[in-house]
């Protein structure tokens, strides 16, 4: 018999890990620190005292297979046995730990039986048949689970084993709103219908949801979100089982769901990387709602007018002050008076929002900005950096997509052309059908058709689909959602039949932004000196169709680099989806090779050689600005007619002689529709150089 094993292959992010001898570990909020008598108190292989896998939640067994202890020393062992029902479960997860000293948990109800073992020369597996230790034979074949305790008095070792007997195979995949059960045979990989399941809290044992699986396997969790502590219990055909929902099979989801729908996020833009002495501070920005979950949006942040600003020094003193005119549509713009006694450094730029009609409820949240003032600042300032100070930043990282040698991996999941460029994946378009090929390796399962779930997320699950693999490959038809935000994760698990194993691969989908896109376009009008330049800005949107829009105008530093307000709100978004499953915990068949035991003295980690590197040169000093145009702040924020047209007038500065070139920005929303934004720019030739 093959070893059970799991596979955990990411095509894109290159991630392969295989189910050794080392099963889950408790989750941190959920679970004591395993106690010392549960390992070796020597690290040494002359004493030892474990199953073949140590996994703390459960070890799960299919009908009439064996269970494999592996004993190490010299002695005496005592097994001490419980069967029970799904009643006790909380119990027997709560309390479970041992002790040489109390070999047996004292909130437990008594053991069904005790029975000697005899050590094996050659510390070779002791095979155990489970039989004896059921309370009845009706229990045994109902798959009742066991607590079973070990215990070595001369080595003074010992240690508590939870065993599952099923063919149940439990599969869970939960967010911070619901989720889906999907149950299927351990052994053949059929789908199992009619299965009672019920979802509830291991801390208490209060019910938080139940249902029942459909013809194929699959129930729909409604209205339970993931927390800690949650465990899915089943039952059929005389059968039980359970599955603690602990650690995440891709190892990236280990908390609770987020409460928060929305967040309210701030796009914060200045008109210099840094500011001489003297000058003129010019800010203006965006705030949007943003929803969270896998249909979020943007959307304005109605009534959210009672904002404020602050200016504030390196040292802490406040520069500057007042209240913040916001539009309707949530844009500002704002120009402060050259600070009277500016020292020199990062100053912060804050926006303070103390409050909503449309969300009463929100907390007070400061919006910052960095601006350096004058020649000594320690960096420039980059341009459209926001942080929020009070709210956790929605963590984002997404790791690098590297295709790996498909040889390499148990499962991939591989968008087919013209979607794919060098391991690369290119943007999907919203309402598109993605065509996808789930290609296995063929010595995984022996070939034999396997049953698959394919889950679509988002900050929460989107979709599913189920799918057949024949042979090694199967080709899915994915429809993206008309409303998709720009980034949707994807999650293949493949259970195979003949043998208890199964392979999970992960993909990230990249959905184009361009539909939302506002294209900008600038015409100079005919010179008239010596007259104001003449600008003609027109937007339009991805189609090329008119649109009226609200333009927020600024002449700005040409090294500045140009904000995009759709990469900023629409920033990438985590999965968010916990992925469990029973076979996690399957043990391994004695034949399979034992783990190398710990080593008391780990072997160092290579050290890199320092490496010395010039401090970078202080910024030489900035000198005034001397724009040849200017822009009068009444005059920033404008509003294109029905045609999307605007003529934009920039007057002459009479005294400016630079021969330097200005830029114009444009940042463009659609007062209608949130989502749609816009950045364009124009370089604007001095008017000396004309001359």
């Amino acid at each position: 018999m093959p070893r059970p094993q799991r596979h955990l292959s990411l095509a894109a992010r290159a991630l392969l890990a295989t189910a050794a001898c080392h099963g889950p570990q408790p989750h941190a909020a959920d679970q004591p620190a395993p106690s010392p008598a549960r390992r070796s108190v020597d690290p040494a292989p002359t004493t030892e005292l474990r199953l073949h896998a140590g996994y703390y939640d459960s070890a799960v067994l299919l009908p009439g297979a064996p269970l494999y202890l592996y004993a190490r020393g010299e002695g005496p062992l005592e097994l001490r046995a419980r069967s029970f029902g799904l009643g006790e479960l909380g119990v027997h997860l709560r309390a479970r730990w041992v002790a040489p000293q109390q070999p047996w948990p004292a909130a437990v109800p008594p053991p069904t039986a005790t029975i000697q073992l005899q050590r094996t020369a050659d510390d070779r597996p002791i095979p155990i048949d489970l039989a004896p230790y059921f309370a009845s034979a009706s229990a045994r074949s109902a798959g009742e689970p066991l607590l079973l305790t070990f215990h070595a008095p001369a080595d003074q070792l010992a240690f508590a084993q939870l065993v599952q007997i099923t063919d149940l195979g439990l599969t869970v995949a939960l967010d911070a709103r619901g989720g889906l059960v999907w149950v299927t045979h351990l052994a053949t990989g059929q789908p199992l219908a009619g299965v009672s399941l019920t979802l509830r809290s291991q801390h208490d044992d209060t019910p938080r949801w139940s249902g029942r699986s459909d013809r194929d396997g699959l129930a729909v969790i409604d209205g339970v979100g993931l927390e800690g502590g949650l465990v899915l219990t089943a039952s059929a055909d005389q059968q039980i089982a359970y599955l603690p929902l602990h650690q995440d099979l891709l190892e990236r989801y280990w908390g609770p769901g987020s409460a928060t729908t929305e967040d309210l996020r701030a796009l914060i833009t200045s008109d210099r990387a840094r500011y001489a002495p003297g000058e003129a501070l010019r800010l203006a920005g965006l705030l949007r709602r943003v929803e969270r979950g896998p249909t979020g949006g943007l959307h304005h942040p109605q009534g959210a007018a009672r904002a404020s600003y602050t200016l504030h020094s390196p040292s802490g003193a406040t520069l500057a002050a007042g209240p913040l005119p916001l539009t309707a549509e949530g844009a500002f713009t704002l120009e402060i008076p050259p600070p009277s006694a500016a020292e020199p450094g990062d100053h912060v730029f804050s926006i303070l929002i103390t409050g909503a009609p449309d969300h009463p409820d929100d907390p007070p949240i400061t919006f910052s900005h960095p601006l350096a003032i004058g020649p000594d600042s320690a960096h420039l300032a980059s341009a459209s950096q926001t942080q929020t100070q009070t709210q956790t930043q929605t963590q984002t990282q997404t790791q690098t997509q590297t295709q790996t040698a498909p040889q390499t991996q148990a499962l991939q999941i591989i968008p087919e052309d013209p979607h794919t460029h060098k391991g690369q994946v290119a943007p999907y378009e919203a309402g598109q059908l993605a065509s996808l090929l789930i290609r296995r390796d063929p010595s995984v399962g022996q070939g034999a058709p396997a049953r698959g779930l394919l889950l679509l997320e988002r900050e929460g699950i989107l979709g599913h689909h189920l799918f057949q693999v024949d042979g090694d490959r199967a080709r899915v038809e994915l429809p993206i959602p008309a409303s998709a935000p720009p980034n949707l994760h994807l999650t293949a698990l493949l259970v195979h039949p003949g043998h208890p194993a199964f392979t999970v691969a992960a993909l990230d989908l990249p959905i184009s932004l361009e539909p939302k896109r506002i294209r900008l376009e600038v015409r100079p009008q005919p010179p008239g000196r010596p007259g104001p330049l003449r600008l003609e800005i027109r937007a339009t949107d991805a189609e090329g169709a008119p649109l009226p829009a609200l333009l927020l105008l600024d002449l700005i530093d040409p090294t500045l680099p140009l904000p995009d307000p759709l990469a900023f709100f629409y920033s990438p978004s985590p999965s968010d989806v916990g992925l469990f499953d029973l076979r996690t915990y399957l043990l391994p068949p004695a034949d399979a090779p034992l783990a190398p035991p710990p080593q008391a003295t780990p072997e160092p980690l290579p050290v890199a050689a320092p490496t010395l590197t010039a401090a970078a040169p202080s910024p030489a000093p900035q000198p005034l600005h001397e724009p040849f145009y200017t822009l009068p702040e009444g005059s920033r924020l404008r509003r294109t007619d029905a045609s999307g047209a605007l003529l934009v007038e920039l007057p002459r500065a009479a005294t400016s002689t630079s021969r330097s070139p200005q830029r114009l920005r444009i940042l463009a929303l659609d007062p209608r529709r949130p989502d749609r934004l816009g950045v364009g720019e124009a370089l604007l030739v001095p008017p000396a150089a004309q001359e």
